[in-house]
């Protein structure tokens, strides 16, 4: 995930190559939540689930093995390049301990965000009542 601008100085000079080592020495490469491995292509499917396209099988919201599909058989969805990244356990990015970070796919770093998320989305959906509020009753129509 991109690093917000704001909090771009809470991050060391060195971000990259702990991020790196996280996420290619430590996790070996795979997601340390749901085994995920990085450039891998999933189905990704609307309930969470997702399939492998080359091996047909197919993985619950949790990343568990629910067996093989079929081709024909293939629910609608939509292919995706997993990409991982370096998530702050404890969100706090100033916090850049090895203990405090894991290696995790898209998914399971947005899972794990998805309250803040929430509370960002609510936050900027409500600016501009804020701003309405203010001025409101302040500014004669005739």
């Amino acid at each position: 995930m991109p690093i917000h601008p704001d909090l771009r100085p809470l991050y060391p000079p060195d971000w990259r190559a702990l991020a790196a080592r996280i996420k290619f020495e430590r996790a070996g490469g795979r997601c340390e939540w749901c085994g995920r491995e990085h450039g891998a292509t999933v189905l990704v499917i609307a309930g969470g689930g997702g399939l492998d396209p080359e091996t047909g099988e197919w993985f619950d919201d949790r990343g568990q093995s629910l067996g093989w599909c079929r081709p024909s058989d293939w629910p609608m969805g939509r292919l995706v390049k997993t990409i991982l990244t370096c998530a702050h356990l404890d969100q706090n990015p100033a916090h850049n301990d090895p203990a405090h970070l894991a290696a995790l796919c898209p998914r399971c770093h947005w899972r794990h965000d998805r309250r803040q998320h929430l509370q960002s989305a609510y936050r900027n959906r409500r600016k501009p009542w804020a701003v309405k509020d203010l001025f409101d009753g302040l500014i004669s129509k005739d």
